[in-house]
């Protein structure tokens, strides 16, 4: 033990090495380590020699564990232990999860991002993180929750064949049943969905409830309860027992809390055999509108004085144990006194009666019913058609009127129309063309507010390449891949640029070449930036006309130098120069005979001149 480095085991800041030794003992003469081991063992033999992963590793692993001093052997960043080598795959234990033999830092995705597609697939490679290790199916009696398997599903999930799935609506939830609903009980119903039991609901539950122990001994006082706090009922969906009522309230007028109440077990029974059991209470109606079964036991209605519509309820529909227990209505208000008071099934509700006042209440319908309303009919004007015999559907959210489901059953469409669909607004690459969407043009990109192919108002929104005015508009779109027209050269819009370029930020545009250019690389009139010239080049620079002494090749579209005789010349050859360049010698700067002879004749007129002017001074 004391051959061992326990700095190479030991980690953390604050570790301390202890040897406590009994002197009371003799110490044991241990025989040395192997020859073979740099500094302590386990025991005899090279085999347990001591092995470094870490005092032992270069500065550059950071570190990290390593199998060796070099900076190229340090452990992979997923291990953790220690390393036999670089990979991943060497590792002697994982630092995260190990996916058959290999460290990695999670188990591979349920789904994959495709960028092509733009979308996300299933991943077949996919695995389920257990623990640290990463498996493709998790363990019998463990549940699938994402990438991950869990003993029981997290909070607004719930199981479905083995996975958690999303609730639709309320988890499942299953509640035990109380004596008494009140005060100190209430927020205990939140969110249930089942009611393992019975409850009842007494006027101590509104008035305010001692608890009284079964010593007769007094246990909490719970404080008044308005009948609005029933509402966390409104979650529920079964009661197994049964289902008690006898208390008045000014504001206790109906069951509306109970309103997704669709089962009533009768395990346990009341009163009568009752499953239902309303008893002097100050209700005017039930409202329990998705009641559809009572399993066993009778349904109960005694001296409710002010209770109307139960008696107009098919019961025979909903008890399935008829034949043993019936329904019983005593001292309820009279019919008459309902009628008058105006509180009468809707005309809207079948023969089977209804919970209370509206064509929501019904048990049935007597025409159509749309969503849990009962109506006359399918008003195809009210953005409803007909699904089936007596049941009605509301239009898709982006019909108008329609004639089945979908958007693409619309006959008239809310906002825009895309084919053969309604949608709220056109797609990208399509405009809205009084109420259609149009395609823009194949050059816009990001969209377009009309069939133009330039950016601006009617046009696209931006262009992957777009030529521009000598005004810094956009004259047109051009897809990427074509060139820029002659007269334009290709140039970028950097960041920063405002106005009309601004969307155009990164892209490629076509500036318009100086006016004298006709194709170039860049803005100028020298041959570097101007390739060819719309009249003429000279000296490396674009001229709308060639210098005095030089002639314009209408063929190179280049001024060319007059012959030296010539002042002036409309081509190369010293017969087509416009004037000599030196008159009194003629010959010597070679112009042509005929100018020659002209140039001599001249000559001699004058002299004639300037003899004559001498003769007339002498006179």
């Amino acid at each position: 033990m004391k051959a061992i480095n326990w700095e190479e085991i030991i980690t953390g800041s604050g570790s301390k090495i202890f040897n406590v030794y009994n002197f009371t003992e003799p110490q044991r003469d241990c025989p040395a380590c192997h020859e073979s081991c740099e500094t302590g063992c386990w025991g005899d033999g090279p085999e347990n020699c001591q092995k470094f992963s870490k005092i032992i590793c270069n500065s550059e692993c950071n570190q990290r564990r390593c199998f060796g001093p070099k900076s190229t052997e340090c452990c992979h960043p997923f291990c953790i232990g220690g390393c036999t080598g670089p990979k991943p795959s060497d590792c002697l234990a994982c630092r995260h999860f190990s996916d058959d033999g290999v460290c990695k830092q999670k188990c591979p995705s349920i789904l994959r991002y495709n960028p092509i597609t733009y979308s996300w697939e299933t991943n077949l490679e996919a695995k389920y993180a257990y623990g640290s290790v990463c498996l493709k199916t998790c363990p019998e009696h463990f549940l699938r929750n994402n990438d991950s398997c869990v003993n029981i599903c997290p909070p607004m999930k719930k199981s479905v064949n083995g996975e958690c799935v999303v609730c639709d609506g309320p988890c499942p939830k299953t509640c035990q049943g109380v004596d008494i609903v009140h005060a100190g009980n209430i927020e205990s119903f939140k969110n249930c969905t089942v009611i393992e039991g019975s409850i009842a609901i007494v006027d101590h539950s509104f008035a305010g409830f001692q608890q009284i122990y079964r010593n007769f001994t007094f246990g909490p006082r719970y404080p008044r309860m308005h009948p609005d706090r029933l509402e966390v009922f409104s979650t529920l969906r079964e009661i197994t027992g049964f289902f008690t009522v006898e208390a008045s309230h000014p504001d206790f007028k109906n069951l509306s809390y109970f309103r997704n109440l669709e089962t009533i077990g009768g395990n346990q029974l009341t009163t009568y055999f009752s499953a239902l059991f309303i008893y002097k209470t100050s209700l005017h109606s039930l409202n329990l509108r998705s009641l559809k079964t009572v399993s066993t036991g009778s349904v109960t209605a005694l001296g409710n004085r002010e209770l109307c519509f139960e008696e107009s309820v098919n019961w025979t529909k909903i008890m399935k144990s008829q034949n043993k227990h019936g329904f019983l209505s005593e001292d309820n208000r009279p019919w008459k006194q309902c009628k008058e008071s105006g509180l009468l099934c809707s005309a809207q509700c079948s023969e089977e009666g209804c919970w209370g006042i509206g064509p929501k209440e019904c048990l049935s319908c007597a025409h159509f019913q749309l969503d849990e309303t009962c109506v006359e009919s399918c008003d195809l004007n009210s953005g409803v058609y007909e699904l089936s015999h007596k049941v009605c559907r509301h239009c898709h959210q982006e019909c108008g009127t329609c004639m089945g489901p979908g958007p693409s059953n619309c006959t008239v469409c809310k906002h825009v129309k895309d084919g053969s669909y309604c949608v709220s607004l056109c797609p990208m690459g399509k405009f809205n063309n009084s109420g259609i969407c149009l395609s823009c043009h194949e050059n816009c990109v990001d969209g377009c507010t009309g069939p133009e192919n330039n950016i601006g108002p009617n046009g696209c929104s931006s262009c992957d390449k777009a030529v521009i005015k000598e005004t810094v508009q956009v004259e047109r779109c051009l897809k990427m891949s074509e060139t820029c027209p002659d007269g334009y050269y290709n140039d970028w819009v950097r960041l920063g640029e405002e106005g009309s370029l601004k969307s155009l930020i990164g892209s490629v545009i076509c500036r318009k070449c100086h006016s004298q250019c006709k194709k170039c690389n860049g803005y100028g009139l020298n041959e570097m930036m101007c390739q060819e010239c719309v009249k003429y080049k000279h000296g490396g620079v674009c001229k709308d006309e060639c210098p005095q002494d030089y002639y314009a090749d209408e063929l190179s579209h280049v001024c060319s130098r007059c012959a030296s005789e010539c002042q002036g010349c409309t081509g190369p050859s010293n017969n087509q120069c416009l004037s000599c360049r030196n008159e009194t010698a003629t010959l010597k700067f070679n112009c042509t005979a005929s100018d020659s002879n002209r140039l001599y004749f001249q000559h001699l007129i004058l002299q004639f001149f300037l003899i004559f002017l001498i003769l007339l001074t002498h006179l």
